[in-house]
């Protein structure tokens, strides 16, 4: 029987990167929803001007990003919003929808931004040897955890009819984020081993 026409690797290559760009970014989706859950579960009363000491989504954006690069963006930003509708209460009281985009958007872009600052001053050797750098992915979710703790405070300053207050804001916010994207990061490299990074794409 004749033998099919060959197609071009470029054309081979652009199919498995669409497949590849889908599957990492409903992975990732699925992370920072799961975390997102996880985390309304442990607080018993929700209150947008305290946050929690243990928040863990901050850290499934990181993770994500740690796994599949930067093209993850898109599925942090709409696990962010999906986990906000179902299981933040806050947002309606606070622009709804509206506030929740701009507060998923800037969630999920405090760590690019802290990676671009780390690469600027030659800090983001976030693997060793195919082995997440635990010291420089610490200094990667405190930076990160500052940026969003500082986005989440300008933005609840404009929308928030009540001002928070900024110490008990800011403490809270920047602790949670810090200790729960630490242990999310740490308890994901255990739990998920398959998805250990194989590169050093950021």
């Amino acid at each position: 029987p004749p033998s099919e026409k060959p197609q071009p690797i470029s054309y081979i290559m652009a199919g498995m990167d669409i497949k590849q760009f889908i599957s990492h970014n409903l992975i990732a989706c699925f992370l920072v929803t799961f975390a997102t859950f996880f985390s309304s579960i442990l607080v018993a009363q929700m209150d947008s001007a305290i946050g929690s000491y243990f928040w863990f989504p901050l850290g499934a954006i990181i993770f994500s990003y740690l796994l599949f690069d930067t093209k993850v963006l898109l599925g942090t930003w709409v696990g962010s919003v999906v986990s906000g509708v179902l299981f933040l209460s806050a947002w309606k009281g606070l622009g709804g929808i509206q506030f929740g985009l701009i507060e998923s958007l800037l969630g999920s872009l405090a760590p690019l931004i802290a990676i671009a600052i780390m690469k600027g001053f030659n800090l983001s050797d976030f693997f060793n040897a195919e082995k997440i750098d635990f010291f420089h992915v610490s200094f990667l979710v405190i930076l990160s955890a500052l940026l969003n703790s500082l986005f989440k405070f300008f933005l609840m300053f404009n929308y928030a009819e009540s001002q928070p207050d900024p110490i008990d804001f800011m403490s809270t916010y920047l602790v949670g984020d810090m200790i729960g994207g630490m242990v999310f990061i740490y308890i994901g490299t255990k739990v998920f081993p398959l998805f250990s990074p194989k590169n050093k794409s950021i």
